[in-house]
């Protein structure tokens, strides 16, 4: 893998591909879900959402044993309801919940492929590519994160940013690190950024020190 590999990509799948090994396994869980999520527009009348929500503190390790025993349940139930293009959501949903992380994002990702030729004939790269940007960040450039920049407000509001799913704030969290003392481009520029962002943007999770 080179930067310019990296930086040339614009295949979800080969970009997932170039990951760093070893890779992240709260990343790759995390990453299964936002692709998932980015369908959301779509009426969840199957619970779907409750899984992802379950699938998400899996890979923040603090699901329970109760509460991953039902999500599998359901969507076991789910898979066997669903029909058509649409059974690809299902399968999506699904992979979220894989015991190996780094499949649950490569299987996402193919079942989201399926699902969007069948249903629209078009297949949205762009939006996944950014999402994996977003998670993983470039890693040819990784940001040297001073220590200092970690004041009370800074680690406050970009607690709020991930558990609340406020990424509007970005731009306040930016500031606060300016405020702290960074001037890091990257780093800066990615909370200023359009996005999109998810949990477990590089740059949040840089600044709450989560792997």
């Amino acid at each position: 893998m080179s930067l310019a590999e990296w930086e040339a990509t614009s295949d979800p799948l080969c970009l997932m591909a170039l990951l760093p090994v070893p890779r992240s396994d709260r990343k790759c869980r995390l990453l299964a879900c936002a692709l998932r999520r980015a369908e959301l527009w779509i009426p969840d009348r199957t619970g779907c959402n409750d899984i992802l929500h379950v699938a998400e503190r899996k890979a923040d390790g603090v699901a329970t044993d109760d509460e991953l025993a039902r999500a599998i349940a359901r969507s076991e139930l789910i898979l066997t309801e669903a029909s058509n293009g649409w059974s690809y959501l299902a399968f999506a949903t699904a992979a979220t919940l894989h015991p190996i992380a780094i499949e649950a994002a490569g299987l996402a990702l193919e079942h989201l492929e399926r699902y969007q030729y069948e249903l629209f004939s078009r297949y949205d790269a762009p939006l996944y590519v950014a999402l994996i940007r977003d998670i993983f960040g470039n890693p040819f450039r990784p940001v040297a994160f001073d220590l200092s920049w970690r004041t009370e407000a800074v680690v406050a509001l970009a607690r709020g940013v991930y558990d609340d799913r406020a990424f509007d704030r970005l731009p306040v969290l930016a500031d606060a690190l300016e405020d702290a003392g960074s001037g890091d481009v990257d780093l800066l520029g990615h909370c200023r950024g359009d996005g999109p962002h998810v949990r477990g943007c590089w740059a949040v999770d840089l600044i709450l020190g989560k792997a």
